[in-house]
């Protein structure tokens, strides 16, 4: 009688199968801290910032959530809907374009109006930082702004008010526009999986570096930090 006993490498093999299916599960999975646990966080948190002589901010996805735009990993994320085969509701475009930016976004920009962030890091391309007032420079959008097209020869920048990747997808940028100083093709700014962003701005990769050598004290709001595959 043939055992697993007889294959122990097809064990070892299924076993990792089950923790990494297990760990996937794991991460769509909210969890919500008891208001005396919250309370604690949230001094340490309050004390991390008051101490920093130089901080900086990474977003992601999350900080957005409360606008209605959806996240990657979360119930209703993008990711976690694609792994089920479904897809976003027909009228998510519309969210992104109408969205205000959240409290997150507003306090953030009262944290660097008063010298306490110096830098932000997103990787979030809903142009929500931008809208809220934080002056580009000031801000990397590494994985780019889906509001913003830029012309493939002068480099000249143009920020719409609709989405200008509409016809775009992942190796094809051409927005299909063109540039009124110089007619070359304008391209959007995504940087999608298996891309390397190479835009100055509104990717900021410089000042994403400078300022990340610079911090002391580095807050991550709304992102995992994981790259999904």
């Amino acid at each position: 009688m043939t055992t697993l006993d007889s294959y122990p490498n097809l064990v070892v093999r299924a076993k990792k199968r089950l923790e990494t299916r297990l760990l996937a599960s794991d991460r769509l999975k909210e969890q919500e801290d008891n208001a005396d646990l919250l309370h604690d966080k949230c001094v340490q948190l309050s004390l991390a910032i008051q101490n920093a002589k130089y901080l900086i901010v990474y977003t992601g996805a999350g900080i957005s959530t409360s606008a209605n735009i959806p996240d990657y990993r979360g119930p209703q994320g993008l990711w976690t809907l694609m792994q089920k085969g479904q897809t976003m509701s027909e009228n998510s475009n519309e969210l992104l374009t109408t969205a205000d930016p959240t409290l997150t976004h507003m306090a953030l920009k009262g944290m660097y109006e008063n010298g306490i962030v110096k830098h932000i890091v997103s990787q979030n391309c809903d142009g929500l930082h931008i809208r809220s007032g934080i002056p580009k420079t000031a801000l990397s959008e590494v994985h780019g702004n889906m509001y913003i097209e830029v012309c493939s020869s002068c480099h000249r920048e143009f920020v719409r008010t609709f989405d200008v990747t509409e016809n775009t997808r992942r190796f094809f940028h051409r927005t299909g526009r063109f540039c009124f100083h110089c007619k070359a093709p304008l391209k959007d700014t995504i940087v999608h999986f298996g891309e390397k962003g190479s835009m100055r701005w509104p990717l900021n990769w410089a000042g994403a570096e400078y300022h990340a050598d610079q911090a002391d004290v580095i807050l991550c709001l709304g992102s995992s930090l994981k790259v999904l595959r």
